[in-house]
């Protein structure tokens, strides 16, 4: 009995390629074509579940310039590299997935998949070898084939995507000092913003005081407004900064002793204390 052809196996489980009416009847009773079609929509249903696709943007020109050199592909009517062959070979159009050659024997015609707007993307490459006498095996190749293409989908799209994180930036700092009950305590505080939301990095070296607890706070200019931000339990946390806060309001940053089970309210006792400044 003869079967599919191996070739067009990965595109079947992609669901890239339509089946005549005879090979659909042949995949339909042939448990040999159709383990080998279940194998590749498996591995490409994995891939597809690692990935968010909403999350993914499209990668600038220059991403796919690396891959297409890193690989030693080319577009039409430049010459690619065959280091297996020892020599060139031009390119044709085709619009599937990245593959590798066969060691240093026969090459099957793999493409690398086309994206619009790019016309190094637009051009897929074809190796040498199409004419080949389809061998055992070949839908094992298929099976690698896809397996590339879903770890390049993988890495080009998880690197865009932290390319794409929002960036943390500082954009105020205070310079905490020690109240006179308090001598040789010191700290800091970072005003960090990401995307929408904003925290504040707080520092405090100071000697530990016992039965108490350190809180943080924000208070206005004026000492007429203060907003509990929570407890330092550390030498250094981070705490976020509520969206209905004016930084340019409340641009006091102090730190309290607190006594353990006392009123939620301010102790009275400031530890240190400074304003911030915008950087």
């Amino acid at each position: 009995m003869s079967h599919l052809d191996p070739d067009i196996l990965p595109l079947v489980a992609l669901g890239e390629q339509e089946l005549t009416a005879a090979d659909r009847a042949h995949l339909d009773e042939c448990p040999q074509c159709s383990a080998e079609v279940d194998a590749l929509r498996r591995t490409a249903a994995i891939g597809r579940s690692t990935i968010v696709i909403d999350a993914l943007e499209s990668p600038p020109p220059r991403v796919w310039d690396s891959i297409v050199d890193e690989l030693g592909l080319s577009i039409e009517g430049e010459p690619v590299a065959n280091t297996a062959a020892g020599t060139s070979t031009g390119s044709s159009g085709s619009d599937t997935a990245v593959a590798a050659s066969d060691a240093a024997s026969e090459a099957d015609a793999l493409t690398i998949e086309a994206a619009p707007a790019h016309p190094r993307r637009e051009r897929a490459v074809q190796m040498h070898g199409r004419g080949a006498q389809r061998r055992p095996g070949g839908w094992t190749r298929g099976l690698w084939a896809l397996a590339a293409t879903v770890a390049l989908v993988l890495v080009v799209g998880g690197v865009w995507s932290l390319a794409s994180l929002p960036q943390t930036t500082p954009i105020a700092s205070a310079e905490l000092l020690a109240f006179p009950d308090h001598p040789g305590a010191h700290g800091e505080a970072i005003v960090e913003e990401t995307g929408p939301e904003r925290s504040v990095v707080v520092t405090l070296d100071a000697a530990p005081i016992p039965g108490t607890f350190r809180e943080v706070w924000l208070i206005s200019a004026d000492a007429t407004q203060i907003l509990s931000l929570g407890v330092l339990d550390s030498q250094t946390a981070t705490f976020p900064i509520p969206d209905d806060v004016d930084l340019d309001e409340f641009v006091l940053v102090d730190i309290s002793a607190e006594p353990e089970g006392g009123p939620p309210e301010h102790s009275g006792d400031s530890i240190v204390r400074g304003e911030l400044q915008r950087i």
